[in-house]
């Protein structure tokens, strides 16, 4: 009976173990899916104001792509293994 429980045990163990973890998929909000700077052409030339004022708000981020729509410019970034979106008027003010 003894090694009965104790073979439960290992296999209930060992599966525990062995389970595998999913990451939540991202999931966008409607505002950004509906915001109009989404799509745009991507630009290399970003306002300092804009640069600034990103590089402040998100310390740490990586592989940042700017895109240009409508005076407004669209940010897309990894911060800590996850992607964002982030969106800015010509004056730097954060529109998202």
């Amino acid at each position: 009976m003894k090694r009965i429980l104790l073979i439960m045990a290992l296999c209930m163990g060992a599966g525990a173990l062995c389970a595998q973890t999913r990451a939540p998929k991202e999931q966008t909000t409607s505002v950004q899916e509906s915001h109009p700077a989404l799509k745009g052409k991507k630009v290399k030339r970003v306002p300092e104001t804009v640069r600034l004022n990103f590089t402040h708000q998100f310390p740490g981020a990586e592989s940042a792509r700017w895109y240009k729509k409508n005076q407004l410019y669209r940010v897309q970034f990894t911060l800590r293994g996850q992607l964002h979106i982030a969106v800015y008027n010509e004056q730097g003010e954060r529109m998202d």
